[in-house]
């Protein structure tokens, strides 16, 4: 009996083994599968995880910033901007409303106004400056020098300007 308790002792064993190693060859064979998909993958990934030499920026707004001067520039209530065939105001009582909101947005701090458009720098402007009452106090054409001051040459990104608006008697 020993000699059966020996070879039933060895096929128990022998099976384990036989069980290890199939576990075995399959983990071995699942690694260099992971290993191999994990290599061919990579390249298809990097130009969209930031690697690559993408721009980010879908949209940005360009900001110009309008100085009032002069002895009425307090009396300033709207101030019209014209460019590329539009014109867009703001009134001194509601800050940021535009016709179109989407487009260009013009606010106002004390004397200065603050014009946001959205990806459009135009290389000139016409400013009017209205009273309260609707009266024309000033007219002004305008070239502007726009910086970029956020994203990049190849990308774009966002830009500022200065104009300049004098009011007087």
């Amino acid at each position: 009996m020993a000699d059966a308790d020996d070879a039933e002792g060895w096929t128990r064993l022998r099976g384990r083994k036989d069980h290890h190693s199939a576990v075995n060859r399959g983990e071995r064979l699942h690694r260099r599968v992971t290993c191999l998909l994990t290599a061919g993958l990579i390249p298809l990934f990097l130009p969209v995880t930031g690697c690559a030499n993408t721009c980010t920026a879908i949209g940005w707004f360009d900001e110009l910033e309008v100085q009032v001067a002069g002895d009425r520039a307090e009396a300033v209530d709207r101030l019209e901007i014209c460019f590329d065939g539009s014109c867009y105001s703001g009134r001194a009582d509601a800050p940021g409303e535009s016709p179109q909101l989407e487009v260009v947005a013009i606010a106002r701090s004390g004397t200065d106004w603050t014009v946001s458009t959205s990806m459009q720098t135009p290389e000139s402007i016409q400013l009017t400056a209205y009273s309260a009452t609707g009266e024309v106090l000033a007219e002004q054409e305008t070239d502007l020098s726009w910086k970029r001051v956020g994203g990049s040459a190849r990308c774009g990104g966002p830009h500022e300007a200065t104009a300049s608006i004098a009011v007087g008697p």
